[in-house]
């Protein structure tokens, strides 16, 4: 019985090192990332100050700070972790879009929930609680949103939250591993609107590669998801209808999607 005991000690400060050395690598990719937009934005407004104004420059400080510089030490870091290799599944195309009903209806829920939360604050603090993906979003040429949000950020963020992180520490317990991965992809977005569906989000992209043994639709799904909300709403919002026919179609749109997603 001792011996028995002390094995699962021992077994627990194993595991315990692993989601330490995860969490570290978590954190100097964040840093690194935030380390060299800062430096960005500041040459940026020491000799081209309208620069910073621009959608472009948003995006190219996320392309090389996330991308180029802390996506790549997070898989430096990583890569010393041991994996434990998956069969792979196909997964069936109606079954993908059976899960963005489902994932797009819970995006839609939490989207509720947090806007009511920044109400909140906002009456606490007298001023408005800034989305800055929204702003983002509504100043970026559609075809710049495209490219970085829907085609780049799902390949990027599906390699290093489940290739990498899921993958390290799914031989430690699947739904410790679940729960760590979705937590760490809300809060990276670092935006108080995202943090929620984000962590649903990622929740349901772990489940899926546990599934299926493999990325590929994870990012199928996450593309389709991030496609929706920044090529096909746009579209339905930018069509010359008055106002309150156009938020109607879209609102109506939208409780579809959450009407097939329960069901």
């Amino acid at each position: 019985m001792e011996k028995e005991t002390i094995q699962v000690t021992e077994n627990q400060t194993a595991v315990g090192k692993i989601y330490a050395h995860a969490g570290l690598s978590l954190v100097v990719m964040l840093g690194a990332t935030l380390g060299v937009q800062f430096l960005m934005v500041f040459l940026a407004k020491r000799f081209t100050p309208q620069a910073t104004e621009q959608a472009w420059f948003v995006y190219l400080t996320t392309i090389i700070g996330f991308y180029c510089v802390g996506a790549p030490l997070f898989y430096v870091m990583m890569k010393k972790l041991p994996t434990q290799p998956q069969q792979m599944q196909e997964m069936k195309p109606f079954d993908l879009i059976r899960l963005f009903f489902s994932g797009y209806a819970l995006v839609y829920v939490c989207n509720l929930i947090t806007t009511i939360v920044a109400l909140l604050i906002s009456l606490a603090k007298g001023s408005d609680v800034i989305n800055p993906l929204q702003l983002q979003l509504a100043n970026g040429p559609i075809w710049l949103n495209f490219l970085v949000v829907v085609v780049a950020a799902p390949l990027v963020e599906e390699f290093v939250f489940r290739k990498l992180l899921y993958g390290a520490l799914r031989p430690y317990g699947v739904r410790s591993a679940v729960l760590f991965s979705a937590l760490a992809f809300g809060l990276y977005h670092m935006n108080l609107y995202q943090i929620l569906f984000a962590t649903v989000l990622g929740t349901i992209f772990a489940l899926v590669v546990e599934k299926t043994g493999t990325i590929r639709y994870s990012v199928i799904l996450h593309t389709m998801i991030n496609g929706f909300t920044v090529v096909v709403l746009p579209l339905l919002m930018g069509t010359d209808l008055t106002d309150t026919v156009r938020l109607g179609l879209t609102g109506f749109f939208i409780m579809g999607i959450v009407g097939l997603g329960v069901i």
